[in-house]
């Protein structure tokens, strides 16, 4: 496979997991939303399903407090995100026709999936920890729109999993977001 058809590869994978982790963190608003009047115009916004990824984000921050390096790694997503969206061909160095450019494109890819890869690993223990505490209340369609975006994100992945079966991969990734994840996440007071 040639330079140019791997990396392009490469772009377009890292395309769809921003979506995803964009659904992923629709998904967790929707688990966040309760009873409230100011949470019934969050209701509104997600079913409209309009809002940029920084607006969720913030609307996610605005509900839990995370820890500084978690902040940061979600905010450094937004930024590559945005760039890799909006504006990856106009920087200096996006090459497709050297080596060193190609390096640079995966560098910068690599950097996207390293912090999505976190984002995922937040977004699962705080849905986690919604589900455990059992006072999230979800209306029928909230609920119906919650499974799709789940049982969707599951049924176009293709796993890597690390060189471990499925059942060791689940563990490792349980346990992380277990004890390294959920123990940082709390609701704002």
């Amino acid at each position: 496979m040639s330079l140019f058809t791997d990396t392009t590869a490469r772009i377009g994978e890292t395309l769809i997991i921003l979506q995803k982790i964009e659904a992923l963190l629709h998904a967790c608003l929707i688990i966040a939303l309760n009873d409230s009047k100011s949470d019934e115009n969050l209701r509104k916004l997600l079913r409209r399903d309009r809002e940029t990824l920084g607006k969720l984000l913030q609307h996610m921050k605005d509900r839990i407090e995370l820890p500084q390096n978690f902040s940061t790694i979600l905010d450094e997503l937004l930024e590559k995100r945005n760039l890799f969206i909006h504006k990856l061909f106009l920087q200096n160095w996006f090459d497709l026709t050297t080596q060193v450019g190609y390096s640079r494109i995966n560098g910068f890819i690599n950097e996207i999936l390293e912090h999505g890869k976190i984002a995922v690993y937040i977004f699962i223990g705080y849905i986690q920890t919604k589900i455990d505490s059992d006072d999230s209340v979800l209306l029928n369609k909230e609920e119906d729109t919650f499974d799709e975006i789940i049982d969707r994100i599951f049924s176009t992945t293709h796993p890597d999993f690390d060189g471990k079966n499925f059942d060791e991969y689940l563990e490792g990734v349980t346990n992380f977001v277990n004890n390294e994840v959920m123990p940082q996440i709390w609701k704002k007071m």
